[in-house]
């Protein structure tokens, strides 16, 4: 009988220590359960920051490139401008200072009318 009395309380201690691992484990189970979802959802924060992010950058990529090919325009318009103007010559009823002339700044508001 006391043997019995001796496994049934070896039993009982095992099963007593067994249940407090369990909760234990339980208790972690929770936490990394927890921390997993605070995960997903900064993961998912990081991947929606990450797609923005990319559109920005092909919207910015887009107009640097319509800057770019607007400035060559420009440019090349400026060239052939500068260049008749270097090609102008007197004309009937033209004067020596009206070529002269050509170096001068104009004013803005003059400028805008002529355009």
């Amino acid at each position: 009988m006391r043997v019995m009395i001796g496994v049934l309380l070896a039993v009982v201690a095992a099963l007593a220590w067994t249940g407090w691992s369990l909760h234990g484990a339980r208790n972690d189970l929770a936490v990394a359960r927890s921390q997993a979802a605070m995960f997903q959802t900064e993961l998912e924060r990081q991947v929606q920051a990450g797609a923005l992010l990319e559109q920005r950058l092909a919207n910015l990529d887009q107009s640097l490139t319509r800057l770019h090919e607007t400035t060559e325009i420009h440019t090349r318009q400026l060239g052939l401008t500068l260049a008749g103007i270097d090609r102008i010559e007197l004309t009937e009823g033209d004067s020596d200072a009206s070529v002269e002339c050509l170096d001068v700044r104009v004013p803005g508001e003059l400028d805008g009318w002529l355009r």
